[in-house]
């Protein structure tokens, strides 16, 4: 298996591990010294603590939370995958309370790989996308 095939399996396994809504199933595929910046939320999160900290975050937000691989790029070491998401939303994000809606969310995550798992990852969504969804915000 080449470096990219290699990297592109490691996405798919990210994507079903994050759909399982089983953290145990994220730990092998990320590194000890895992760095997230989540962009939309504007904070860091650090190693697997920060991970189960945001994982969980989103999944008490978006219970039914499901993610899809919509693109992949790989170049060596960093990858750029293109998602979209759809949930309904049941607990509070943002300092948003739950509205019952469901909604689509698109976003780019940026990674660098290190020894087959994610040392970084920048999580960039459409957080006027998930206003919009919610109701909080009108169509442009």
């Amino acid at each position: 298996m080449t470096g990219t095939e290699a990297q592109h399996q490691l996405i798919d396994q990210i994507v079903i591990a994050w759909n399982s809504h089983d953290f145990e199933n994220l730990v092998p595929l990320y590194h000890p010294d895992f760095q997230g910046i989540d962009t939309g939320q504007g904070r860091v999160y650090h190693g697997y603590d920060g991970l189960r900290e945001m994982y969980e975050g989103y999944l008490q937000s978006f219970p039914d939370l499901i993610f899809t691989k919509d693109a992949c790029i790989v170049e060596g070491e960093q990858i750029a995958l293109v998602w979209s998401a759809v949930g309904t939303q049941r607990g509070t994000i943002l300092h948003i309370p739950p509205t019952g809606r469901q909604v689509l969310l698109k976003g780019v995550t940026i990674i660098h790989a290190y020894a087959g798992k994610i040392r970084t990852a920048s999580y960039l969504w459409d957080v006027a996308g998930l206003l919009r969804g919610l109701g909080l915000l009108p169509d442009l």
